[in-house]
């Protein structure tokens, strides 16, 4: 009897180890989409290009680089609470300071979401995903499919606005922005390495204003 409890154990210990093991969080490294992007009313790819995560522990660096040669880059340092938005504007070059509270509140409406797993897996970046609909509790939302692991999720508040506080990591989706433009992301490379410091450095070349000094130039 007491052989069956000892071997019963093992068996829950290993369980529990392997679920730990299935689930990690994505601390430091990178992860790549390919973006591409249409029109509501039509199925022509109005552009396409790159979407990449850098992570590092309280960093994360978000860059949005397009065929059509808009770029959009945004650094946080959650520790020190900071986000500044990286902007060419024809040869000037400016790191805008934006407040961490007011991207979280964009958020919120997305934050009550249910997941419901159905049927359809397929391999991406060579992890298997598994398929669901995403239904959010505002109504204004349309529901999308989503492809994502659980062997991966991501801590940090803001790395997935669409996906909250989620306990997976999308692969692929496909959504309708509020400009009426179909965006479609899906993973392409998922690297956890060790990352530089310095990629999270605002450059020396960028001069760091204020979101309101920079709305004043663009008037």
């Amino acid at each position: 009897m007491a052989h069956k409890f000892y071997v019963l154990s093992c068996l829950l210990c290993l369980f529990c180890g392997l679920k730990t093991i299935a689930q990690r969080p994505f601390s430091e490294g990178t992860i790549t989409y390919k973006v591409t992007i249409q029109g509501l009313q039509s199925n022509k790819i109005a552009d396409e290009g790159t979407y990449t995560f850098t992570f590092k522990g309280d960093q994360l660096k978000k860059e949005l680089r397009l065929n059509s040669g808009f770029q959009d880059i945004i650094i946080f340092d959650f520790a020190k609470n900071t986000v500044y938005s990286l902007r060419v504007a024809g040869t000037k070059k400016y790191a805008i300071q934006l407040n961490i509270d007011d991207i979280l509140n964009d958020q919120r409406k997305y934050e009550n979401f249910s997941l419901d797993k159905t049927e359809g897996n397929k391999k991406i970046a060579g992890l298997s995903a598994s398929k669901a609909i995403i239904s959010y509790t505002e109504s204004s939302i349309t529901s999308f499919t989503l492809y994502y692991t659980n062997d991966w999720y991501v801590n940090q508040p803001v790395g997935f606005e669409r996906f909250p506080k989620a306990k997976f990591l999308p692969l692929s989706f496909t959504y309708t922005t509020n400009n009426g433009m179909i965006m479609t992301f899906e993973a392409t490379q998922i690297t956890p390495q060790p990352v530089e410091n310095a990629v999270f450095r605002i450059p020396t070349d960028y001069k760091i204003i204020s979101h309101a000094e920079y709305m004043q130039l663009n008037k």
